[in-house]
């Protein structure tokens, strides 16, 4: 069995022991305040006001950076969700061009020779158009393999592009690639706010 240690009982404060431990500052700290000489005590309530007054502020400061951090994450993740939704607005307005029967510019397709909607007969090749991000980069693509011809055009097929060339943005689609930016952009810098 291990002993107990006896119960150290801590020296009494004596006037005598106040005043000596007041004189030196790195033990005047032990000394209860209701015991402090009122030079040493007044000082002692100052330092207590400012370290609740800096508390407070460290509490407000800490809030504000949280806010700040939280705002920085929002917009870090605006690129990726900016590129997925400038893809999905870009297919939006190819489905666009496509069902209106003019290229990306504006200018009407080339009719049929005989006046026949052939592109339109079943669907497949609008229902095929999707718009993707990858990275930085938005690319529009039509699933249906003759897509590339109506698209394009071939030597008896004239080209009905509902797709810009690439690299090449009509203006009326770049403005919804900058509107897009600037909704997700104010979004972010609002909700983290």
């Amino acid at each position: 069995m291990s002993k107990k240690k006896p119960a150290v009982k801590p020296k009494p404060f004596t006037p005598a022991r106040v005043r000596k431990l007041a004189k030196d500052p790195c033990t005047r700290s032990t000394i209860p305040t209701r015991l402090l000489p009122q030079q040493y005590r007044q000082a002692r309530e100052l330092n207590a006001r400012l370290d609740a007054a800096d508390a407070k502020r460290d509490a407000y400061h800490s809030t504000a950076l949280a806010q700040v951090q939280a705002q920085l994450l929002g917009l870090a993740a605006v690129p990726q969700l900016a590129v997925n939704e400038i893809a999905r607005v870009l297919a939006v307005k190819a489905h666009t061009c496509f069902r209106e029967r003019r290229a990306p510019d504006g200018t009407p397709w080339a009719p049929a020779a005989d006046g026949h909607k052939r592109l339109r007969e079943t669907g497949q090749m609008e229902r095929s158009i999707e718009g993707r991000g990858y990275g930085s980069t938005v690319v529009l693509e039509d699933a249906d393999p003759k897509a590339v011809y109506q698209n394009n055009g071939t030597e008896t097929i004239p080209a009905r592009p509902y797709f810009p060339p690439p690299g090449e943005l009509p203006e009326r689609w770049a403005k919804g690639a900058r509107d897009v930016v600037r909704r997700l952009v104010r979004a972010a810098a609002k909700g983290a706010g």
